[in-house]
């Protein structure tokens, strides 16, 4: 990217900010572009050589397409108040980037299964059985993940999903509740590796395989006649009267950690015009009651790996649809929820009520936490009264030793509040009705058919009643969120894995194979090493890699390369000799490591600097709490 940011000679790096970005679409765009980042060396060269072939010069591109990226968060767009012409633009292109990003995304596809294939072992496999396609499971986080992963089949319905080895794992296969024709896959997955890749199989000749013995159970309490969902680790109660959370239970602590009724839609009216920015300072005063008994409750899935429920209500013309999900082996809850809204000034929020003390919300910064009052202290704290939750906000109770995560997928703010007994209640606010933009009477909002319904010229996604895919996860556990590692967990519901599978993949393996025929290289220790320990190990928990990425002045042709790697500490504590293991080809080496700015260019003041040491493909360095460290990672080809 270019370097278009500078204030009085300090440079700014540019920061993508998550929000209600019409909405999700334009989050998993940037998504799809982080992810690419992290293909460091052998599929950018594969890309570039593919790519120029046609005469495209793909650095150029992928810079073209971020600036449209970033171009198109112009802050009248983010809220949804511009003209209508904007988005009728910025529909074509997203339309240009996704097509685009489809493209590259096949090409890392065949890329990887390039280098798997180079395995003679594997190799083997695939000829043995026909019947198998590769699954490319890529973890974009900095730490090793455990999860319940999902395949889309199309109509597929029977098959089990193999390891590297072979071996049968644990699938099951089921009809998709919202296309009936596809199929979906799912089978968990242990130790994903960090910035890495795991390698399976997905077998259509052999029939579906659970041989779970323990897992998720979904059943009807015979006393209380409440909804039960239980793993081991949690036990979540369901009130049967209204289809709210009524109990969660630590297990293992034997904690029930709820005051009240928890995920609960509270509905309030705004009668001040509010413009799209803000909220109505005294919305609390004017809360619409409404009959939570009137609902309907459907089981989504009931299998050993997940047990999910969906409860859907009608309140006045609007249809709020909530998803609760609790997976196997999982600590957290998982929270969804879509919303047709069609009623004018509400101001939607939901409700979770703790059974934790605490004077402070922990709220999320990019790259820190920052802690707020939860009673204000000063009138300028009362004036703070909602605030961005970024994406995560938590509370610890000192005495009990608990904390409580709420993570979000980047687009709702939230207010904190004390009820009467001093326990803590958490707050988001979901969405607001759109009416609060009649001021600007060209936007979009008024362009609508006669009828009253959306103009048919407008695009699709144009974000105004249906609200889709608003994603909560709720964890409680000992200690402190960075003691219990929740934080992570908000970067994981935002930052989820990309399961890559291609189930024309006949073709593809033929056209692999004759690229590999003549291709001599042993690399069945690099491959073993990567499916176990991805491209590195990091020393410390609280250790997080903030982008790993091509030097950004580098020749992706060239023999030997630079790449950048961003550190940050995220729980406040100074740390000595912490490390990062890089893993390697045997055939590259890391020859030496520079400490350089956000830009990317050398540090000048070494004085700012910690003394970094390099042992083999290990560098050993000191990082100061919640700093972000910048180092230029100079390869070597031996």
């Amino acid at each position: 990217m270019n370097r278009f940011l500078e204030k009085k000679g300090e440079y700014l790096e540019k920061y993508i900010t998550i929000l209600n970005i019409l909405r999700l679409f334009q989050k998993n765009i940037e998504l799809v572009f982080e992810k690419l980042g992290y293909k460091i060396r052998e599929i950018s060269k594969n890309l570039v050589a593919d790519l120029n072939k046609s005469n495209l010069n793909i650095k150029d591109i992928l810079e073209f397409l971020w600036k449209i990226v970033l171009y198109n968060q112009f802050h009248d767009i983010l809220p949804g108040s511009s003209i209508p012409e904007v988005y009728i633009d910025y529909e074509k292109d997203l339309n240009q980037i996704k097509l685009f990003a489809k493209i590259l995304k096949d090409i890392c596809y065949c890329s990887s299964l390039k280098l798997y294939l180079l395995n003679e072992e594997i190799k083997k496999l695939m000829q043995d059985k026909n019947s198998l396609i590769p699954i490319i499971i890529f973890n974009p986080l900095s730490w090793t993940r455990n999860e319940v992963i999902e395949l889309n089949l199309g109509n597929i319905n029977k098959g089990c999903i193999r390891d590297l080895d072979g071996n049968i794992v644990s699938t099951y296969i089921y009809k998709d509740n919202n296309n009936n024709d596809n199929y979906i896959a799912k089978t968990f997955v242990k130790n994903i590796p960090p910035l890495g890749f795991k390698f399976l199989f997905f077998d259509f000749n052999c029939e579906n395989s659970i041989n779970e013995k323990n897992g998720v159970n979904l059943y009807e309490d015979i006393k209380s006649k409440n909804i039960i969902i239980e793993n081991e680790n949690l036990k979540i109660e369901i009130d049967k009267r209204t289809g709210y959370i009524s109990k969660f239970y630590l297990k293992e602590e034997n904690l029930q950690l709820l005051s009240s009724l928890a995920n609960r839609i509270l509905i309030f009216e705004e009668k001040q015009n509010s413009d799209a920015w803000n909220i109505d300072p005294k919305y609390e005063q004017n809360k619409i009651e409404y009959n939570e008994e009137l609902y309907e409750l459907n089981i989504l899935e009931k299998t050993p790996l997940c047990c999910s429920i969906e409860i859907k209500r009608k309140v006045s013309n609007s249809l709020f649809i909530q998803r609760i999900c609790l997976e196997k082996y999982s600590k957290i809850l998982k929270l969804s929820m879509d919303i047709d809204l069609k009623d004018s000034h509400w101001l939607i929020k939901l409700d979770f009520p703790t059974n934790l003390k605490s004077n402070n919300l922990i709220s999320e910064i990019p790259y820190a936490v920052i802690e707020r009052s939860i009673s204000p202290l000063t009138k300028l704290d009362a004036a703070r009264w909602e605030h961005s939750c970024q994406k995560f906000v938590a509370v610890y109770d000192s005495e009990k030793n608990i904390s409580c995560l709420l993570a979000n997928n980047g687009k709702y703010g939230v207010n904190s509040k004390l009820n009467e007994k001093g326990l803590v209640i958490i707050r988001p606010t979901i969405v607001r009705s759109a009416i609060f933009t009649l001021y600007a009477k060209e936007t979009i909002f008024v362009n609508r058919s006669p009828d009253g319904k959306l103009d048919s010229k407008m695009p699709k996604f144009t974000d105004l009643e249906c609200h889709k895919d608003i994603k909560f996860y709720l964890m409680f556990g000992r200690g402190t969120i960075f003691d219990n590692n929740s934080w992570k967990m908000a970067y994981e519901l935002n930052f989820p894995i990309t399961e890559l599978i291609d189930l024309n993949w006949n073709n593809k393996y033929q056209l692999l194979k004759n690229l590999i025929n003549n291709e001599i290289i042993n690399v069945e220790n690099t491959i073993k090493s990567l499916n176990l320990n991805g491209f590195l190990i990091i020393s410390h928990k609280n250790i997080q890699i903030g982008a790993l990425k091509i030097f950004e002045n580098e020749d992706l042709m060239s023999e030997d390369f630079s790449f950048i790697i961003r550190i940050i500490e995220r729980s406040g504590i100074e740390l000595q000799n912490a490390s990062i293991e890089f893993n390697l080809p045997s055939n590259l080496k890391i020859f030496k490591i520079e400490e350089v700015n956000l830009l990317e260019l050398p540090i000048e003041d070494k004085s700012f600097s910690n003394i970094i040491h390099l042992n083999n493909n290990k560098i050993y360095f000191s990082i100061k709490p919640f700093e972000i460290k910048t180092l230029k990672i100079i390869i070597l080809k031996i």
